[in-house]
C-alpha cells in the first residue's frame, strides 16, 4: 500500500511540473542565456516526467526527482525575480502619478 501511495504522489508531482514547465520556458526571451538554460532544464524536466514509475528502478525514479526538482528551483527563482519587477514597477508608477499630480497643482 505504502509503495503505491508513494507512486501516486511521485506521478502527481511529475504531472504538475510537466503541464507547468513548457509554458514557462517558452514565455522567455530568445537569445538570452539564462532563458537558453532554463528551457534545457524545463526539457530535461518534461523527459523526467515521463517517466513510468510502475517500470523504473528507484534509481531512475531518483534521478527524474532530481532533475524535476532542480527545475521547480530554477521557476521559483524566476518568479521571484519577476515579483522583485511587478513590485518595483509599481513603486515607480506611484511615484510616476505623485509627479503628475503635482505638475498637474501647479500649472
Amino acid at each position: 500500500m505504502r509503495r503505491t501511495t508513494w507512486a501516486g504522489s511521485i506521478v502527481a508531482v511529475v504531472a504538475a511540473v510537466a503541464l507547468a514547465t513548457p509554458q514557462l520556458a517558452q514565455s522567455a526571451p530568445a537569445g538570452d542565456p539564462r532563458a537558453e538554460r532554463e528551457q534545457v532544464r524545463a526539457e530535461r524536466a518534461a523527459v523526467a516526467s515521463q517517466i513510468d514509475t510502475s517500470k523504473a528502478s528507484l534509481s531512475e525514479v531518483d534521478a527524474a526527482l532530481q532533475t524535476l526538482d532542480a527545475n521547480l528551483r530554477t521557476q521559483e527563482a524566476a518568479l521571484a525575480r519577476t515579483k522583485e519587477e511587478v513590485a518595483q514597477a509599481r513603486a515607480d508608477i506611484a511615484e510616476a502619478e505623485a509627479a503628475i499630480a503635482e505638475l498637474t497643482g501647479q500649472i
